[in-house]
Order: C-alpha cells, then structure tokens, then sequence
C-alpha cells in the first residue's frame, strides 16, 4: 500500500489540487491553485522524464 501511494502521489496531488481549483468560490484562490497545479504538473514531468533517461541509460 505504501509502494501505491509513494508512486502515485503526485497523481493525487493533481487531483485535489484540480478539485480545489474547481470548487473554490474565490477568483483569487482559483488562479492561485491554478498555478500551483501547473507546478505540480511540471514537477511530475520532470520527474518521470529522469526515470524515463535513467532507464534508457541502463538498458
């Protein structure tokens, strides 16, 4: 369960993030959730694109 969740916890965080951005009633907390995600997003990026270079580096 710990393995799931360390995997996949960028994923979740994305989708709170994208539910907080949806359902909050202020502009000014929606443009900065927002921007959040769209950091969280790259990061996620980022990251998967190291493991994508590691692995083909080892192959």
């Amino acid at each position: 369960m710990s393995k799931f969740f360390k995997d996949n916890f960028l994923i979740f965080l994305i989708a709170i993030l994208a539910l907080i951005t949806i359902l909050s009633p202020s502009k000014q907390i929606g443009k900065f959730m927002f921007i959040v995600l769209l950091l969280t997003v790259l990061s996620m990026a980022i990251i998967y694109l190291i493991k994508l270079f590691q692995f083909f580096r080892n192959k």
